[in-house]
């Protein structure tokens, strides 16, 4: 179970890289040019991220990207979930690097305010309470994620209706 998590968010993480990947080969869409490697993913960095794990070069390329950088004790919390915190700290490092070229935040008390304040001010997480302590369920982080990028950044590949995904509510965080 916490392998399939690992993996959804990973997921999450490379279809959003890989529906822009066309832009990004095109250089078509001036946001996408402002992702960077900023950070130098070295083996042993994370000591839960095995050289030869199957997530390993994603790992490396949301490290040195930017958009994620573990727990803080030395390990990326690969059997972890996901906290709704952690999902809005995605969104809006995603978000600010598409617009600005920059995820530089200074950390407040609780440590992700000033990415709840950003994803709020930007549009990407609705007013509204929320249990940023808890897991994030996978309507909210992917309601969140696509809120992170504008549409046209996120062109359609297939239609789902409102009504087609029993388990996801419209309106999820």
């Amino acid at each position: 179970m916490k392998r399939q998590r690992l993996g959804f968010l990973i997921l999450a993480v490379i279809l959003a890289f890989s529906v822009a990947a066309p832009a990004f080969a095109a250089g078509t869409e001036a946001g996408f040019s402002n992702f960077r490697t900023v950070a130098e993913y070295g083996e042993g960095l994370f000591a839960d991220v095995a050289e030869d794990a199957w997530y390993r070069e994603y790992v490396a390329a949301a490290y040195e990207l930017g958009l994620m950088k573990g727990d803080g004790a030395g390990s990326f919390n690969v059997a972890g979930n996901v906290r709704l915190s952690e999902a809005v700290v995605l969104a809006a490092r995603l978000h600010s690097l598409y617009t600005t070229g920059s995820a530089v935040f200074q950390q407040g008390d609780p440590w992700y305010q000033v990415y709840v304040d950003y994803a709020r001010e930007h549009g990407i997480l609705p007013e509204g309470e929320y249990d940023f302590t808890a897991e994030a369920t996978r309507g909210s982080f992917a309601a969140i994620l696509a809120r992170a990028l504008p549409a046209a950044a996120l062109p359609e590949i297939n239609t789902v209706a409102d009504d087609q995904l029993p388990d996801v509510k419209m309106g999820d965080p």
